[in-house]
């Protein structure tokens, strides 16, 4: 019934859409990690009208065979551990994750977000992340091209 519900919330828009699918915030779970459970679900959202999937990817420590669930959908995948105790994530760091997600969907359907929301996040923290996501993407257009 989910995927119908969505189904009729996105009827008649005319704009790209996108679906995600969260976790829940890492400042309230103890503990993310991957779970077949997502991958149904991935694969439910994917039968949907929606245009891209919003999938938390990173904190879990998902792994690009994930992604074989996300159907013909784009993917806005979550590079960033939004986990209050974890690092900043190196630009580096997430270009090797986006092109391994690459290998089974191409780097033309992929976008890169933060796995959430960051509003519990020092500020600096978030700016750090937001700017190693930012230099990776770059790099990953230049790649692409």
């Amino acid at each position: 019934f989910a995927a119908d519900a969505i189904d009729r919330c996105l009827h008649g828009v005319k704009a790209a859409t996108a679906v995600h699918m969260c976790y829940g915030y890492s400042k309230n779970i103890a503990e993310k990690r991957a779970t077949p459970v997502y991958e149904k679900a991935v694969s439910l959202l994917a039968s949907t009208t929606a245009d891209q999937l919003s999938l938390e990817y990173e904190q879990p420590g998902h792994q690009p065979e994930l992604l074989t669930h996300a159907g013909d959908k784009g993917v806005i995948l979550g590079v960033l551990n939004l986990d209050t105790e974890a690092p900043v994530e190196t630009a580096d760091h997430i270009v090797e994750r986006a092109r391994d997600a690459a290998t089974v969907i191409g780097l033309d359907r992929l976008s890169l977000a933060p796995d959430c929301g960051m509003w519990f996040l020092p500020r600096t923290t978030a700016l750090g992340k937001i700017t190693a996501m930012e230099s990776a993407a770059r790099t990953l257009r230049g790649t692409a091209t």
